[in-house]
């Protein structure tokens, strides 16, 4: 949200940011917008918990990916990365992204690929 802020000022699209699992005002927003029919869009940490949280915000609000599936993941994964740790999960939104993370075994921050998540947002 603040690389978007300073980089994109007013030209940015219309962005949330939930800090991680979405807590009760940006569950209730994320439902308000969902109900008036704006398509959301979801992009998290390529690690267990993100794929965890994204699972429930497209089961709940009906978000698609950005930026986020397998090929996204294959593109900004290295093998020096910091490990994936914890239980392997499946995303709902790509069968393919669970092996790939599985099988390179390093997780990617949102911050490694600002550039063209902020890219998107002109």
């Amino acid at each position: 949200m603040a690389a978007a802020a300073n980089r994109l000022g007013a030209g940015s699209a219309p962005l949330i940011c939930t800090d991680g699992n979405p807590r009760t005002a940006p569950r209730l927003m994320l439902a308000q917008l969902r109900d008036a029919g704006i398509r959301l869009r979801y992009h998290g940490d390529f690690d267990w918990p993100g794929l965890q949280i994204g699972n429930r915000v497209v089961r709940r609000y009906g978000a698609d990916s950005w930026r986020f599936d397998h090929d996204d993941y294959l593109a900004a994964a290295s093998a020096d990365g910091r490990p994936l740790r914890g239980r392997e999960v499946d995303a709902i939104w790509d069968d393919a992204l669970r092996g790939a993370m599985a099988r390179i075994g390093t997780l990617v921050d949102e911050e490694q690929v600002m550039d063209d998540l902020l890219q998107d947002l002109r």
